[in-house]
């Protein structure tokens, strides 16, 4: 328990400015322009062009993350450090296990996928409360429906043979948070170009 307070102390020395808004973390960390949650700031590439008033081109919506977390600081850390490194995918937060099935089954709250939609990414700390991270992969891997989803692991406490033992579970990758928010935007960048597909040209009448 004590190594777990250490831990949270540790997650908010990172950026001891940081609130449970994004817009004020983002503020703090001197990013101009901050797009929040959800959405996409298509400014920089100006408006679509209309071939013949027939077509138009637009991009491929950004697949969400889900980061499974039991300290929500993280989860906001996270976002901005997405929005630093140019990553257009939105980032969804749950607090352990039970929170995170419900969400992948659409129950409760989460039933309108529109709002919570299916992931594209999955990541999972280990040290969660209740239902250990491991048990989370399991349970993931478990589920015909969810075949393929990348399920990586992204802790604070990495404990001898956590590597090996989520590479036999199945986990996509292991990832250890970083101590800074500057590698953390690294880690950020690291994500996006290995498990998050670039969005692509979409053409519609």
């Amino acid at each position: 328990q004590n190594t777990k307070a250490l831990n949270r102390r540790n997650s908010l020395a990172l950026a001891g400015f940081l609130t449970k808004s994004c817009e004020t973390a983002a503020d703090r960390l001197g990013i101009s322009s901050f797009t929040p949650r959800g959405t996409k700031d298509h400014t920089a590439h100006g408006p679509a062009k209309v071939a013949g008033g027939e077509q138009r081109k637009c991009m491929r919506a950004a697949g969400s993350v889900l980061f499974v977390d039991d300290d929500l600081e993280w989860v906001e850390l996270l976002r901005v450090a997405f929005e630093r490194a140019g990553i257009p995918n939105p980032v969804q937060g749950v607090r352990d296990g039970p929170e995170a099935i419900s969400y992948l089954r659409g129950e409760g709250p989460y039933a309108n996928r529109a709002a919570h939609p299916l992931p594209e990414l999955v990541l999972v700390d280990l040290r969660l409360q209740g239902m250990h991270g491991f048990e989370v992969l399991q349970w993931i891997r478990r589920q015909s429906r969810l075949a393929g989803l990348p399920v990586v692991v992204l802790t604070g406490m990495e404990a001898p043979g956590d590597a090996q033992r989520a590479q036999e579970l199945e986990a996509t990758g292991f990832l250890a948070k970083p101590l800074s928010f500057a590698k953390l935007v690294e880690t950020a960048r690291q994500i996006g170009d290995t498990w998050l597909r670039p969005a692509r040209p979409l053409h519609l009448s």
